[in-house]
């Protein structure tokens, strides 16, 4: 056990001192089980397979004998000690990016302040939710089963088409996990590659990740042997997470394109007609310890997600978009404050409140676990929050298709006018009169959301990019906002959503309800994943906003007048 990652004003513990503090009695709400395991010993997805074939529960379609759970199992340990402990210049460089991330957590050294990696038990939440309309509580009537899902469904992914998706999953905003999406990534299938920790060690070993970012909004990158190191042997409390949308514009980071592809059912990608370099950020790899993840979010621009994981194992919580955004937010009482956004934290304090007796069975949560191999589809509008059980390794990303147009179209003409003109100009030119039709009947009441098309487009590119200028500032923060409204861009806001999605989260974008977020800027998501994508969106809006030299031509003005 490495120093690096421990305060400096107390010892690290010894794998003893661990296990004798975990034995000792704690008022901690959620520690009831058996303490987390040390480092060495790491729960993995084939211990849950284990547990579930020898109860008879089998939340995964196909899943496998204990003799194949228990070479996975050899592998993830053997593949972990494969990992070497830092040295003297890791641990400056972690220490550094946990300093620059995570500032507000440097007075005191608070990053184990909360001492979770004993006191957390991570397998008990591989199995205490319901996830069987046999066991839901009497309050779930008919009417509410009716009119939206409270267990999650486990779909073959290779028995639908993709319009069929659309029609069953899509347009209904039906949260599903889909098996066998994913069986011919050769980031999955291998073993030598995604799943495999020495892999990317060897093959990215001195590329920088995005794990967070500082006061100003810049990027705070780590080089991935680092990172893997600080996995490896992190006890804090809500660990750095990589989050990183831009691996794909990287020279050698790019290879991970080639290890995947966007599964069949996600291919209809209505953004990309308006060009790679002006849509806003929306695939992001992913990878953290135990305790790692993404906050409570809504996915921005009420765009759909999908998450692949590679490796470990996922806990997801999913809620409806009606549920009021301070009943699922900390309280003031709850002495988070330093941490109140990470996703380990909203399992400690909020997930005890969601799922007790007294919480509107109409608000009930939707709760499972995400193993290999499965990708979870988010609908635009859910909250949801995603913590990491294990080491995890995972793709995801955020579209808008022909099923969720209509919310997209008016959340992007709301918070980022001027991208929408030129979506819309994109779309016009491919000759999809139907989306034109639909983008005119959304805007009907809001004329100004579609462009003066007989204009030159160079011209009314101009005119719009200046007079749209606070919008797009406004926009960073994922707000549904009217245009004419200030800018703001601030890091708290940044900070509260990101990620996936699990999906970054920074601010996240409510749907019909007051929030930011889904990879409409999920207040991203948990641990410093979330606050990540809805940052980055922002840096693609101001990167060509003219409201500068607009205050140049103003401050011109004003001296010829006074000459």
């Amino acid at each position: 056990m490495f120093k690096g990652v421990w305060p400096r004003r107390q010892s690290a513990p010894s794998v003893e001192d661990n296990n004798n503090t975990a034995t000792t009695k704690s008022n901690h709400p959620t520690n009831s089980s058996p303490p987390s395991p040390s480092t060495k010993e790491l729960s993995t997805s084939a211990n849950y397979l284990n547990k579930a074939a020898a109860s008879g529960d089998n939340p995964v379609s196909g899943s496998k004998d204990s003799e194949e759970c228990s070479l996975k199992r050899k592998f993830e340990q053997d593949d972990l000690d494969s990992i070497k402990s830092p040295g003297r210049l890791a641990r400056k460089r972690i220490r550094d990016a946990k300093h620059r991330a995570r500032s507000e957590l440097v007075p005191g050294d608070l990053f184990c302040m909360q001492r979770y990696y004993s006191l957390f038990d991570l397998e008990q939440f591989k199995t205490n939710f319901t996830n069987s309309l046999d066991k839901l509580p009497p309050e779930v009537t008919k009417e509410m089963l009716e009119s939206r899902p409270y267990v999650i469904e486990r779909v073959d992914g290779r028995t639908l088409t993709e319009k069929e998706f659309i029609e069953r999953y899509e347009k209904p905003k039906i949260p599903v996990v889909f098996t066998h999406l994913i069986d011919d990534w050769p980031g999955f299938k291998e073993n030598n590659k995604w799943s495999c920790l020495a892999w990317l060690d060897r093959k990215f070993r001195n590329q920088k990740f995005k794990c967070g970012e500082d006061d100003s909004g810049c990027s705070v990158k780590i080089k991935m042997k680092y990172y893997l190191q600080y996995m490896k042997h992190t006890l804090d409390d809500s660990p750095l997470y990589v989050f990183d949308s831009n691996y794909g514009e990287h020279c050698k980071r790019r290879k991970l394109l080639k290890d995947y592809s966007v599964p069949h059912l996600f291919r209809e990608d209505l953004f990309q007609h308006a060009g790679e370099s002006k849509r806003p950020p929306y695939r992001w790899f992913v990878m953290g310890p135990p305790r790692s993840g993404t906050g409570i979010h809504i996915d921005p621009l009420a765009t759909s997600a999908w998450n692949s994981l590679i490796r470990g194992a996922k806990r997801w919580c999913l809620l409806p978009n009606d549920v009021p955004k301070h009943l699922i937010k900390p309280l003031q009482t709850d002495n988070c404050a330093k941490q109140k956004d990470e996703a380990v934290t909203w399992f400690r304090y909020v997930h005890p409140r969601v799922t007790s007796p007294t919480w509107p069975a109409k608000w009930r949560p939707i709760e499972f676990v995400q193993l290999p191999g499965e990708t979870v589809f988010v609908p635009g509008g859910w909250w949801h929050v995603v913590l990491n059980l294990d080491i995890s390794v995972a793709m995801t990303q955020n579209y808008c298709n022909t099923g969720n147009f209509r919310h997209v179209w008016l959340k992007t003409a709301r918070g980022r006018p001027r991208f929408g003109h030129k979506w819309y100009r994109a779309l016009k030119k491919l000759g999809r009169h139907d989306l034109i039709a639909m983008a005119h009947e959304v805007s009907k009441n809001n004329p100004e959301h579609i462009p003066n098309t007989e204009v030159d487009l160079s011209s009314s590119d101009s005119s719009s990019d200046t007079s749209s200028a606070s919008s797009d500032d406004s926009a960073a923060s994922f707000e549904v906002v009217e245009p004419e409204k200030p800018a703001t861009n601030s890091k708290s806001s940044s900070s509260s959503s990101s990620s996936s999605q699990e999906t970054p989260v920074t601010a996240k974008d409510e749907i019909s309800a007051p929030k930011e977020g889904a990879s409409g800027t999920p207040p991203a998501v948990g641990s410093n994943s979330n606050v990540n994508s809805a940052n980055d969106v922002s840096s693609s809006d101001t990167s060509d906003d003219d409201s500068g030299v607009e205050e140049q031509d103003k401050k011109r003005r004003k001296i010829g007048q006074s000459s």
